[in-house]
Order: C-alpha cells, then structure tokens, then sequence
C-alpha cells in the first residue's frame, strides 16, 4: 500500500507538470519516392540560409519545403560537365550547392538551378572550405527538427508540444458537467455511465459517488446522468440529471453524502426530469432550467415539505413558445436571464413571491440586423467589467450593447455564426467552447482567434460542458469522450515564426521556374502578361494546416487564400507591382510575416513612355490637321460664295445696264476679290458674257457653254466648282431664280411672262424649281417682297 501510495504521487507530480507545460511526444514520419523524393537512397542533408532541405541522392539534388520535393539534374547543353546524377555528398556556401559526383566537385546555383564545373576534386574542395570528409547524414534544423538521411530516404523527428492533457476515465463517456465546491473539489459527471467522480483541487481523485452516497475508490456508477451541480449558500448540493430529475445531496461529517431523489413537491405536482443548470437568488430561492417543465422554482429548499413552482400554471406571464429552458443566470442586480431555445428572457427578481414574474423575450428578428443572432440560446456569462455575453446555437456569441438590461430591446453585437455552448472569461480574453475547438475572443479589440484541430493536430469534440478555470490559464475543458486540461497560455504563444519563400513560377502557363527561393523581383518581358506564384511559409510541424493571404499593393484590401499557397495574376498592365504575402502561425492568428515580392511587366514597344508621348504628339496633329482643315474649308466656301454672290450681284446689274442700253460685255469688270487669277476671272467673264445673252433660252446647257469658253465639260465643272462652289448646271438655276426674284419685285409682270423670261418653258415647273428654292410660291413671293 505504501508502495502504491508513492507510486500516486509520482502520477500525480508528473500530471502537474504536464499540465503546466503542455505534454510532448515525439512526432517521426519517413519521406520516400511515393512522396516525391526523387530516389530513396539519399546521401547528405542541408540546410540554406532560407530554411530551405537540401538533400543529395543517387537521382539528383532535391529540395523540400515541407509540401514538395523538387528535383535539380543536369541536362545536355546546359554548358556543365556533369555527366549522371548520383550526388554523394553536399555542403552550401552562400547561395550556392557544392555537389559531390564521384571524385569532382560540381557547384549548384541556387538562384539559376543550374549546374557548374569548378575544376576541382572533392578533396581540393574539402581543404579549401575545411569541409568534414564523412557526408552529412543528420541535421538538426533552426526550428529544433532532427532529419536523417539513409538508404530509405528521409526521416524527421520532433518533438510534438500538445496544448492539452486528457484526464484518464474507463469510459469514452461525455463529460456533462465539471464543477469546483467550497472545498475545492472537483466534481466531473459523465453521460452514458451515469458516473460522478470527485477530485481534489490537485486533481488526486478521491473515489466515485455510488447511490448510496459514499465515495468508492473502484469504478462505480452513480445510476443518474448529471448535467449540473449546485452547492446552495448552507452547503447542500442540488443535482440536476437528465432524465431522473433532481438530488439532493448533504455531506455528513465522515465526508459521505445522504442522496435524496425529489421525484415531487408537496401538492404532489411531478417534478422536472430533465434539469441542466441550477442557480439561486439572494432570498434563498432555487431556479431550475428544465427542457421540460420550462422554468421552476423551489421557493423553500431547506423545508422538507418544498413548495415548488414549474410549467405555465405559476408562471402566468412566461411566453408560451419558451418552453425549453437551458441555462439561468442571476446578476448582482438581481436580474434574472433564462436561455432557451426560443429566445432569450429576461426579469427583474424581488423579495416577494415570483408567481408574478413578468418576463421580457428577445429573439432572433428577420427586420432588425442587431437583434439576437440566434434565437436558440445556450449560455450567458457575465466579465468583470459587467459585459454580458450571450452564446447561441448557430448564431455565434453576441454581447448585450445596451446599458438598460431591462430594456424592451437589446442592441446585440454579433461577431460569427459559429456553434457556441459556453464561455469563460480570463482577463480580457473569452474563451469560447464550440463544437470542435476553442476561441479566444478579445472583447477590448473584438478580434478572435480559432484554435481547433489545425493546432493541437488531434480531433478533439466538445461538449456542452461549461468549463471550469484551474488557475494560472488552465481550464478543465468537457469531451464528448471525457476531460482535459488545456493549457491557454501555450495556446496564445505565437513561437516560431515562418518565413515566406517563393518555390515557383510559371509565365504563360509555359515557363516553369523552381529556382525562385531566393528571389524577390520578378521581370515579365514586352510578351508575358500572366504570371503563377507558388510560395511556402517554411514550417515543417503541421505545416499542411498553414492559412495565407496576398494584396496586390499596399494600400489595397487582403485577400484570403484558406490553405491555398499560389496567387495567379493575370493580364498585368505594364509597371511595377508589389505583391505583399503572409501566413498564418498554427495557433490561427497572423504571423505578420509579411514577405513583399515585386513585379516588374516590361511594356512592348508602343507601350512605352516614347510612345505614349508620340501617341499624344500625333493625336495633338490630328487634331490640328482636322480644326485647319474644317477653318480651312469654311473659309474656301465663304470666299466662293461671296464670289458666287458677287457674280449674280453682276448680272442683276448687267441686266439692268442690258435694260438702259448699255454695252452688254462683262470684260473689264473686276471683282473686289483678290482670290481669283486673271485666268480664273477671264473664265468667268466669258461664261457670264454667255449666260447673259442666252438665259432666257430653255435649251442653255452646259455643253454648249463649254465650247464657247473654250473648255471641256469636266474641266468647266471641276474649274466652276473651285471657284464658286457649284457646277454650271446649278449655276445657271441659281441665275435663273435670282433673275426670277429681281423681276418679281421689280416689275408688274405676269408670273408666266417671267417664267419665259428666265428661260423656262414650262409654267408649272418653274413654280416648283421656285418653290423647292425658297420655300413658297412665286406669286407669295412678290406679295412677301414687292415694295
């Protein structure tokens, strides 16, 4: 006995030693050909200044990043020496690989992944550089990771650091309910072994509660499932089960319990069979949230004969849909708020008796985004600073933003929609219980962090058992398979963190590129628009959990990229892009490893600065060319039509020289136009001379006029047209109209005789010719215009 006494204290001692800084075991995994190595004989190991595993191998040199295996050869024409790949030894200098191949040293860039001759042998080599003659076969990294190298491929060995110890039960059962009493004992239930086992503060368990009230150092059941314990003001403990109701338990002096099943109260009303929490109010009272009788009462605990209030026939103003009642917490204030699966209520408790209770609901709202995120509540918990926070059932955990607690409407805050079963608060920081991890919401920032299988690399459930704070960031935590201690502190320290290196890149989805770890600048020529990037944060524990994300300038918003380690960019403009990358630590918060790669896409040949300057010279032409030529043309039809009004002007006159018996030639007269040569103005003297004599002819064409100015048709028209605008044929109309209109006004005759007179033969047609010219008739004509 004494020897298994010591032999309990040693379990216990190195329990607490686990507890406080978090559990290791080593972690080993073997790499080979089925995961990439290039050939499973391998013959030294490296490390480079990056992060980068270097290994060589009687297929090449490989690198690892702790994804993938790349595999550098020689290859004809590469301008090396190298004649086969079997690589037996390796030593980095700097940048560069020196690769043992047989007798010769060869040296491999890192920065181009090509081969060179060095033109010494491996010993030359050895005494140079003061190099160990036995190959590398075992490193141990900067991250504290052991990789060994042998005829099998690669090993790595570490030592994993878990963030939790399990505490031993017989029973994959789920953990219901973990409570601390006034003495500091530890009480843990289980679901579906009906087990109650009570631990001192130290965790040394003391024995198993049998119904019979006494402690059992054997496995024994208690025969109810306990969701929750109270221990009230007189020390009695009140337990909930699901689906035997309540127990009342009194510790006598031999430290066993006299188990008391209340089945009902003294009217002989059934009690509640499911019971999840218990509480009391300052006046002594004890409030039970069932999940079926709603919410109840005992308003007298310590009398034998309890008067016990339940379902809607005492508690006439509690709203009917509330009919599952989860969780019940009571303020200092004495302000009750009762969480069910409708809605959360809330009351003003008094002294007097509750039959009276008015309660005020709030529920999830389809109009109004800051109401209840979900209406189906799980728990309150209550911060220092008096925060309240509500955890919801697929609505996340929404914190209470109005003052007023028994205000008509809450204003709620809501931060995810995660499934939350409780909280705890620890200074500033809530831990929050999900289904699969924990969350460590900082209610000053409002930023949160998730911690769940990703981190601790185990698939831990848990259950809806609040959990219960050891001290110094160590919480008792529920499973759906027992217990454990987490350890938050380890949880919240950020520890190693990883560089980001660039492992890739592909151009145009042609150009592949491994040899990119050490660069940081990335050139496009004038014909490569799309670009694929492939990085790594170099983390070899767990690295395959890593989350990133990427922001193509610094002033532009971040995008998630979850556990995908590429960016593609495409149709790139040219210039200079920065491309700012960073990783998550294992523990999902941001490592702030911010690693900044530039882009430079160089432009074709009418893209750059020359051209564009050349492009706005030529549009500046154009559009120079384009105003002189419209000014220039406006300007050519002005001149030609003044000269075109010039000569009609003249023939009006002419007419009336004509009438006075005067000389009828037009030569000598000069126009006041300095825009016509003395041919042009002799051409035009003649036609006019012709156009004169012959208007009043119907059969005046232009064939005719041509011969007698001595011109061909087309040369009469194209010269015509250059001078005043128009061709022969419309010059003659415009004559004939302009003479029709001094004779309409001018003289008293008939419409018909001046018709004839302006060389019409038809009466009716030149009614129409006049009409189409100026809009009217010519008899409206001379009533519009005759003086």
């Amino acid at each position: 006995m004494f020897l298994l006494k010591n032999a309990m204290c040693v379990f216990c001692l190195f329990l607490a030693i686990l507890e406080i800084r978090g559990q290791a075991s080593l972690n080993v995994r073997r790499f080979g050909e089925f995961d990439g190595l290039s050939h499973h004989h391998c013959t030294s190991i490296a490390q480079d200044g990056d992060g980068m595993i270097w290994i060589g191998t009687w297929n090449g040199l490989d690198r690892f990043d702790g994804y993938d295996f790349v595999t550098f050869k020689s290859h004809a024409g590469d301008g090396s020496s190298l004649g086969y790949d079997r690589i037996t030894d390796i030593h980095i200098i700097g940048s560069s690989i020196l690769c043992k191949v047989e007798d010769e040293c060869f040296l491999f860039n890192i920065k181009t992944g090509k081969f060179s001759d060095t033109k010494m042998t491996w010993n030359q080599t050895l005494r140079k550089y003061r190099f160990s003659e036995v190959p590398v076969k075992s490193i141990v990294d900067r991250h504290g990771i052991r990789w060994t190298v042998d005829s099998k491929g690669v090993k790595q060995e570490y030592q994993k650091l878990s963030y939790f110890t399990r505490i031993p039960q017989k029973t994959n059962s789920q953990v219901r309910c973990i409570y601390k009493d006034k003495k500091r004992r530890i009480w843990i239930t289980n679901r579906e072994d009906s087990t109650i086992r009570i631990f001192d503060e130290h965790l040394n368990l003391k024995g198993y509660l049998g119904r019979d009230g006494s402690l059992h150092h054997r496995y024994t059941c208690f025969g109810a499932a306990i969701y929750c314990i109270y221990q009230d003001a007189k020390g009695i403990f009140w337990l909930g089960s699901k689906p035997r109701g309540l127990f009342r338990l009194q510790e006598n002096q031999g430290g066993d319990f006299v188990v008391e099943h209340i089945a009902q109260d003294v009217y002989g009303h059934k009690m509640a069979d499911e019971i999840y929490s218990i509480c009391q109010d300052q006046w002594g009272r004890l409030w039970l949230s069932t999940m079926d009788k709603t919410l109840c009462c005992i308003l007298n605990p310590d009398n034998e004969r309890r008067i016990i209030l339940n379902q809607f026939r005492e508690f006439t103003n509690l709203p009917q849909i509330c009919r599952s009642v989860r969780y019940t917490y009571i303020t200092a204030k004495d302000i009750m708020f009762v969480c069910t699966t409708r809605g959360l209520l809330v009351s003003k408790l008094t002294k007097t008796s509750p039959y009276r209770l008015r309660f005020k609901i709030h529920q999830c709202e389809s109009g109004r985004f800051s109401s209840l995120n979900n209406s189906a509540t799980m728990y309150i918990t209550e911060t220092p600073c008096h925060h309240m926070f509500v955890c919801t059932e697929g609505g996340g955990i929404n914190r209470i933003l109005t003052k007023n607690l028994l205000a008509n409407r809450f204003e709620f805050l809501h931060y995810d929609e995660s499934y939350v079963s409780s909280a705890i608060d620890a200074h500033g920081v809530l831990w929050l219980i999900g289904t699969k991890g924990l969350t460590a919401l900082d209610i000053h920032k409002n930023t949160f962090v998730t911690y769940n299988n990703d981190v601790w690399d185990d698939r831990l459930l848990f259950s809806d058992a609040p959990p219960l704070s050891l001290g110094n960031g160590r919480y008792i935590v529920g499973l759906m398979d027992g217990a454990a201690i987490f350890n938050t502190n380890l949880l919240r320290q950020k520890g190693h963190i990883p560089k980001i290196v660039l492992t890739s890149t592909l151009i145009e989805n042609k150009v592949l590129n491994y040899a990119v770890s050490k660069s940081d600048t990335i050139v496009l020529d004038q014909y490569q628009r799309n670009i694929k990037l492939t990085f790594v944060a170099l983390n070899y524990k767990n690295c395959e959990n890593l989350e990133y994300r990427f922001r193509l300038g610094e002033k532009q918003q971040w995008n998630s990229l979850h556990r995908e380690r590429s960016v593609t960019l495409l149709n790139l403009s040219p210039g200079t892009y920065r491309l700012y990358i960073e990783s998550k630590l294992l523990n999902g918060e941001w490592a702030g490893n911010i690693r900044t790669f530039t882009l430079i896409v160089i432009p074709t040949i009418w893209q750059t600065e020359v051209a564009k300057a050349m492009y706005i010279l030529l549009a500046l032409i154009l559009i120079f060319s384009a105003f002189y030529i419209y000014f220039y043309i406006r300007e050519m039809q002005r001149k030609q039509n003044e000269t075109l009004k010039a000569y009609l002007r003249l023939l009006e006159e002419r007419n009336v020289v004509s009438n006075g018996n005067e000389s009828t030639s037009f030569q000598g007269i000069h126009l006041l136009n300095d825009s016509l040569s003395k041919e042009e103005e002799a051409l035009m003297n003649r036609i006019m001379d012709y156009i004169d004599q012959n208007l009043a002819e119907s059969d005046i064409n232009v064939t005719d006029l041509a011969t007698v100015v001595g011109v061909s048709r087309s040369g009469l028209n194209r010269k015509m047209k250059n001078i005043i605008g128009i061709t022969p044929k419309e010059f003659i109309n415009r004559a004939r109209m302009h003479k029709a209109c001094n004779l309409l006004v001018s003289t008293h005759s008939a419409v018909k005789e001046i018709a004839y007179a302006c060389g019409f033969a038809d009466q009716n047609y030149f009614g129409k010719s006049f009409r189409a010219t100026y809009g009217m008739s010519p008899s409206e004509y001379r009533q519009k215009y005759k003086k």
